[in-house]
């Protein structure tokens, strides 16, 4: 009899395994910022009850490209050094009423930032006074580098009512400018404008009838085997 039980475990196991599935969708954006994508969804279809969802993942991409850039002139009569920091950052927001971004601890996803830094080091004023000029020691320039950044969040099981159903729900990723020369007081700055790139994935992990059946009679037959152990 514990021989059948453990063969018949090893079957039930091997095809819930094997019955165990996802579904992956995927929206892309692109764009000059500052922009707005909505990007559109389909709910997780329990077709009548045959699947069971088990698990929802969301992940996020940003992709600043090589491209644009930022000029500082100093009009200060003193030195300014200074940091440079430009690029896009990508924040992904749910709309009222739509699914939740959040984990079980009510963590949300991050918001992405893909910038490129530079240290410069202008001199004071080197005659120009405040004529934008491209050229001396008190110029410099940055150009943007390509940069990219991920992240992902496993949806709290708590928040996946509003992901099941037939229809669709939508995220709106806002990608924005993100610029920092605060540090070069009294200097003018000439932007360039840059491009961004990214995508959004939303995977569902799910389970078919025959395996969710499988793994009840499963820890049926895992429950009778114990209690047989104990009894002889």
């Amino acid at each position: 009899m514990k021989k059948t039980a453990l063969k018949m475990v090893a079957v039930l196991l091997a095809a819930g395994s094997i019955q165990a599935d996802t579904i992956t969708q995927t929206n892309t954006f692109s764009g000059t910022p500052n922009y707005t994508s909505a990007l559109t969804f389909n709910k997780f279809d329990t077709d009548g009850g045959r699947l069971t969802l088990t698990g929802v993942n969301v992940s996020i991409f940003l992709l600043t490209e090589a491209q644009g850039g930022v000029g500082v002139d100093n009009d200060g009569a003193t030195a300014a050094p200074g940091t440079v920091t430009m690029g896009t950052k990508l924040t992904v927001a749910m709309r009222t009423g739509g699914p939740r971004l959040l984990n079980e601890d009510a963590e949300g996803l991050p918001v992405l930032y893909a910038t490129t830094s530079k240290s410069m080091s202008l001199t004071g004023d080197d005659g120009d006074t405040t004529t934008f000029s491209t050229n001396g020691t008190d110029y410099d320039v940055m150009n943007i580098a390509e940069t990219q950044r991920s992240s992902s969040i496993v949806i709290g099981e708590s928040y996946w009512a509003r992901y099941i159903g037939t229809g669709t729900y939508s995220f709106d990723a806002l990608v924005d400018q993100s610029t920092d020369f605060s540090s070069f007081g009294g200097s003018q700055t000439l932007i360039n404008p840059m491009a961004a790139q990214g995508n959004v994935v939303v995977t569902y992990n799910f389970i078919p009838e025959p395996a969710s059946a499988s793994m009840a009679i499963l820890v049926l037959i895992a429950g009778f085997w114990v209690r047989r152990r104990f009894i002889d």
